[in-house]
This record gives C-alpha cells, sequence and structure tokens, in this order.
C-alpha cells in the first residue's frame, strides 16, 4: 500500500458513509442523503465496514430572495452489507412555499475498485426516491445513478469526485449530476466541495464535522449558490455510528 493510499483506507475504516449533492423541490441546496449529517457534499467510493451501520439526523433551511424559505428534515439509516456494499433507507420532510412533501429514499453504493488495488478508488451509486405532497397519493418521483472516484491528495486530505445522471420522473426529465469536493481527517473534520444538477446554478459548500466520541458525530455546514448572493442554505447534523 503507498502513502496515498494509507489515508485513504484509514478514511473508509472509520466508518463513514458518502454524501449526495443536496436536492429538494426548490433547489439543490437541501435534500435527503446517505450522509445527511456530513459536511461534505460530495459521494465517496468508499463503503461502510462489514458489520457496521449508521443513523443520520439532519436539519437544513434554504433561503432566497422574493421566495418564500425551504425546510428540510432528514432520519437515514444505513448498514453495511458485504460485497463491498452499503445500503440506506431514508425519510425527508420538505416544506417549501407552504407545501410539505414527503420523501421515502431506498439507496445503495458498492466499491467497484477498492483503495488497495490502486491510488484511486472507484464505485457505483444508485438511488431512487417516492414523493408524496399534502393530500396526494405516494408517487416514484426520481432515480439517479453516479460513477464515484476518491483519492488521498496528501497524508490526511482526501478528495472526491462524482459523476451521473438523475431523471425526474414528474417532470419528465433527465439532468446531468456532478460534484467534487475536499476534506480533511482528524477529530476535527474540516470539506468544501463545488456541485450541480444539469443546467441549474452551481452551488459552494464549506463544513465542518467534530468526532465528539467515536460513535458520534456532530456537523455544520453552509451553502452557497454561485451567480446568486442571495440563495443560501444552513445544515446541521448528527450521526451515530454502531
Amino acid at each position: 500500500m503507498t502513502n496515498l493510499q494509507q489515508p485513504l483506507m484509514a478514511h473508509a475504516n472509520r466508518l463513514r458513509s458518502a454524501a449526495l449533492p443536496l436536492m429538494t423541490v426548490a433547489g439543490l441546496a437541501l435534500a435527503s442523503s446517505a450522509q445527511a449529517s456530513h459536511p461534505l457534499v460530495t459521494e465517496t467510493a468508499t463503503h461502510l465496514a462489514r458489520g457496521v451501520c449508521e443513523v443520520d439526523f439532519a436539519q437544513a433551511k434554504e433561503t432566497q430572495r422574493a421566495q418564500a424559505d425551504n425546510s428540510a428534515s432528514d432520519v437515514n439509516f444505513s448498514c453495511s452489507a458485504g460485497a463491498r456494499s452499503q445500503y440506506m433507507i431514508g425519510l425527508s420532510s420538505n416544506r417549501a412555499n407552504g407545501l410539505r412533501t414527503e420523501r421515502y429514499n431506498l439507496e445503495g453504493k458498492t466499491t467497484v475498485w477498492p483503495a488497495e488495488e490502486g491510488e484511486t478508488a472507484w464505485g457505483l451509486r444508485y438511488a431512487v426516491d417516492w414523493a408524496v405532497a399534502t393530500g396526494q397519493s405516494t408517487r416514484l418521483d426520481k432515480a439517479s445513478m453516479q460513477v464515484l472516484a476518491s483519492r488521498a491528495l496528501s497524508k490526511d486530505v482526501l478528495g472526491h469526485a462524482n459523476l451521473g445522471f438523475v431523471r425526474h420522473r414528474q417532470a419528465g426529465k433527465s439532468a446531468s449530476l456532478w460534484s467534487v469536493g475536499v476534506e480533511t481527517l482528524g477529530r476535527w473534520q474540516f470539506a468544501a466541495d463545488l456541485y450541480g444538477e444539469g443546467s441549474n446554478k452551481s452551488w459552494a459548500s464549506a463544513g465542518v464535522g467534530w468526532h465528539a466520541f467515536s460513535d458520534m458525530v456532530f456537523s455544520i455546514s453552509a451553502a452557497q449558490q454561485l451567480n446568486d448572493s442571495s440563495a443560501r442554505a444552513l445544515k446541521v447534523g448528527l450521526r451515530l455510528v454502531y
């Protein structure tokens, strides 16, 4: 194992799951994800160790000039499943423009090329979402897939990149998904990302996570839409590992 591979493997062994570009009815800043409580937005190519599970709680709020505030509450449960894979079920409650929408998410992630086989780890993420608005029946809302890459940039710094697509069934359209991010390792974890969907304006985010205990992590992060200083988001989260 090379010096660059060691922090990437340590990162996987610390039992963290990945993040996904945040999306709501109104934009890209808030969403349910495999790691809603993590300051990193970009999905990682690593997976949970065998026999490990996580529960994520997150609360987020998005604001934009001349528009009603949007908020989201997430609860996600993730577990390893062998074969270098992990799976997640999630529930998200979103409120935008006075309309409340419940979202249900099923997601899987597989590390296709582990870090020990090369300096870059490669993975695949796949997910489906259902949504139900007040007074309506539950409907399949979207499906997505992304190719994931993770690489140790230095001893305590990791870089990640995602590229894929999402199909919005209700809107009848598809769009590309992309994200790049970096994060540090340690008890205090710092992260920064750039991400977007299709022709929508890109977002930039930064956050910090605090490993209060080996099995409990608190985090806070903020996002800013590029070219629109009025579009902002704030998220706080808690992750429990067992």
